[in-house]
């Protein structure tokens, strides 16, 4: 190999190494940045229920009161926990009006949901669902409450930002 070939040959790979250094640090440096968003993947989110209590609705015999608490680890900064109810033989659900209670200190929340009474005299399974809610999904459940006045069609399922936590199947007579 001649003298210029080989010093071609050196400037390549000089720049191929060069290359891969600037697109290595820049990798890094964009994982670095973006540590926040994907430190859920590290550490899952986890939302449990531990309790349930279903009670007819002192003001109205239409109606029962679902008490639901649990726990929770590793809620995004911004998100919410909110509590949604499936009744049987529909493939809507119907979000609670307003966010489930949470403390900080020791990882818990309590929610309870308001919903109609099934067939009397025949007890029937409701699906409840507990999830984080980004800012998305709490606009979704939101807008869903506040054009639902008089009626209340539910939603078509979880909208966009809801994750699923818990769910169960709840006897309700």
């Amino acid at each position: 190999m001649s003298s210029p070939t080989k010093k071609a040959g050196h400037r390549t790979a000089a720049t191929v190494v060069v290359a891969v250094l600037v697109t290595f640090t820049m990798t890094a440096v964009g994982l670095v940045g973006t540590a926040g968003k994907w430190v859920g993947l590290l550490r899952p989110t986890r939302v449990k229920i531990t309790g349930t209590d279903v009670r007819p609705d002192p003001r109205s015999s239409n109606t029962r009161l679902l008490a639901m608490s649990g726990s929770f680890e590793n809620i995004g900064d911004g998100e919410l926990l909110w509590l949604a109810i499936r009744p049987p033989g529909d493939s809507r659900i119907y979000p609670n009006a307003r966010p489930c209670d949470t403390n900080a200190t020791s990882k818990t929340w309590s929610c309870s949901i308001l919903f109609g009474t099934p067939t009397p005299g025949r007890p029937a399974l409701f699906h409840v669902v507990i999830m984080r809610a980004n800012a998305r999904a709490v606009n979704a459940f939101l807008d869903y409450q506040s054009s639902a006045i008089s009626s209340f069609p539910g939603l078509p399922g979880l909208p966009a930002g809801a994750i699923k936590g818990d769910e169960m199947d709840v006897p309700v007579q």
